[in-house]
């Protein structure tokens, strides 16, 4: 994501926004866009999700496909919008955000503590 992001920042950010902004109105681009470089990148992306299914660090009831989503569109909107940073820390806090969820952390109560030390 974050190598992703760093393209997003640059020359080749502004031409990927000027095809999907074309893309919305032009059955042609859109799919050109679609086949050419979304797929291609989903597949890419879908592959390590996938192995990180098979390591054990992605539980195994995620769609990799609806993770991809999740994990990337936020990357796409502010590339469209440009309504919120894409730097480096805003990128790993989209990443914490999406591989911690949103539950609070758990905090060791000083008899849970002691219990590990014994």
């Amino acid at each position: 994501m974050q190598s992703l992001a760093r393209l997003f920042r640059g020359n080749i950010g502004r031409t990927a926004a000027a095809i999907m902004a074309e893309a919305q109105s032009d059955e042609d681009t859109r799919k050109a866009f679609i086949e050419h470089y979304l797929l291609p990148r989903r597949a890419a992306g879908q592959k390590l999700l996938e192995r990180g299914v098979k390591n054990g660090e992605i539980r195994d009831d995620i769609d990799p496909a609806l993770l991809a989503d999740v994990l990337y569109g936020p990357l796409y909107l502010r590339l469209m919008l440009r309504h919120a940073p894409m730097n480096d820390e805003a990128i790993e806090k989209l990443i914490d955000l999406v591989f911690n969820g949103l539950r609070p952390e758990v905090r060791q109560t000083n008899a849970s503590a002691h219990d590990l030390r014994a």
